[in-house]
């Protein structure tokens, strides 16, 4: 699949969605290319076993499969990657 070169980083696919950065924030994306969510996040990490990490106004918390993205829950731990957080 080709990712669109509205976006101005992209990281691969993991459980179906990557992560896509446009303006310095993150969003997840489908296979097909859809926007999963708006652009929001500050940084993420990619889906494992259904959940991701996502910082949102410098707290990383965790969210579910990305088509129930609106809930967003307290992280169970700290981030282990900042690899993809604003800089």
């Amino acid at each position: 699949m080709k990712i669109v070169l509205k976006y101005d980083s992209a990281n691969g696919f993991c459980e179906g969605m990557a992560s896509v950065c446009r303006d310095g924030k993150w969003e997840f994306i489908d296979t097909v290319g859809r926007e999963v969510v708006p652009c929001m996040y500050d940084g993420v990490d990619d889906f494992h076993e259904g959940m991701a990490r996502v910082n949102v106004g410098g707290g990383w918390q965790r969210t579910d499969e990305p088509m129930k993205m609106s809930p967003l829950y307290p992280a169970a731990r700290p981030a282990l990657s900042t690899r993809r957080a604003a800089r």
